[in-house]
């Protein structure tokens, strides 16, 4: 995430965008088609996304952890918990959540 995110620059008055490494300008710094320079906006700096990381694994940590143990409980109004790896292709990730949708 952090790379993927941190790697990307912008020609502003375009909002033409590139990265680094998956789509990088023909000249680093300066954008293909006006050859002006191309800037980083605040939230893609590397030091912004490791916050906004952060943030997230604070406010979702202790939920995750509350669906898991309530699910761990049961009882009739437990809800349920299905851990879902989204990693890999679109089609593998909707198979995935497909199944566990389908045991409902």
């Amino acid at each position: 995430i952090i790379k993927r995110l941190s790697g990307r620059w912008v020609h502003p008055d375009s909002g033409r965008t590139y990265h680094t490494e998956y789509n990088p300008p023909k000249i680093a710094g300066q954008d293909d088609v006006t050859g002006e320079r191309l800037i980083q906006r605040d939230d893609d700096k590397k030091e912004t996304v490791l916050e906004r990381l952060n943030v997230y694994h604070q406010a979702n940590v202790p939920l995750v952890t509350w669906y898991q143990e309530q699910a761990i409980k049961g009882g009739p109004l437990a809800p349920r918990f299905v851990h879902i790896a989204g990693v890999g292709e679109v089609q593998e990730i909707w198979a995935r959540v497909s199944a566990a949708l389908a045991c409902v």
